[in-house]
């Protein structure tokens, strides 16, 4: 019987559990159990409030139900993360409001980006949009920005070639999505 303590900083005076520190433990705890085997459920992921404290000790933890602050991990939310699976959904509008299938094509040279990330509050973290061919992967958008949710990007520009986008979420989760972007000058006549 062993077991794996994650300890994050912090007091008991005051709640601290921001977003960032609840995603990247989430993130490190999933990692975790996959490689290990471990099942994601709470009888194998445990809190410090779910071990019994010695007879007669003082509560000094957060997480201690009977402490000054009492029990202000948000474990629902963090399971909800933990087991998320669902890689990000991508849909793309063209600048005539049309919707590009994965795999088709396009002479728009705008694009809307709609991704959602299918789980409420854990939003989207990176995003790239890459000029595979004839630009030999030439990066034109990245976004780091953490959205809390669902997201559209506007990319303009967008140059004839193939073009492949890809969304991740903060718990690894990926997305791939690859268009043709055709080109948008009149066909010249043959001879």
């Amino acid at each position: 019987n062993f077991t794996i303590g994650i300890e994050h900083e912090g007091n008991a005076a005051r709640p601290y559990v921001t977003e960032a520190m609840l995603r990247a433990s989430a993130k490190l705890v999933k990692n975790i159990t996959l490689r290990q085997n471990i099942p994601r459920d709470r009888l194998h992921i445990r809190g410090h409030s779910d071990y019994p404290r010695p007879r007669g000790s003082i509560p000094l933890t957060m997480y201690d139900p009977e402490g000054p602050q009492g029990n202000h991990w948000p474990w629902d939310r963090y399971m909800a993360y933990i087991n998320d699976d669902l890689p990000p959904q991508i849909k793309i509008i063209d600048g005539n409001g049309g919707t590009i299938t994965d795999g088709g094509t396009s002479s728009s040279t705008v694009i809307n980006i709609e991704v959602d990330d299918r789980l409420q509050g854990s939003g989207i973290d990176q995003l790239e949009v890459i000029e595979v061919e004839p630009n030999n992967n030439k990066l034109i958008w990245l976004d780091k920005t953490d959205y809390a949710e669902s997201h559209t990007y506007k990319i303009e520009n967008i140059r004839e070639g193939t073009v492949r986008i890809k969304a991740e979420d903060p718990m690894g989760n990926t997305s791939v999505f690859i268009y043709h972007k055709e080109s948008t000058s009149p066909a010249k006549a043959k001879d």
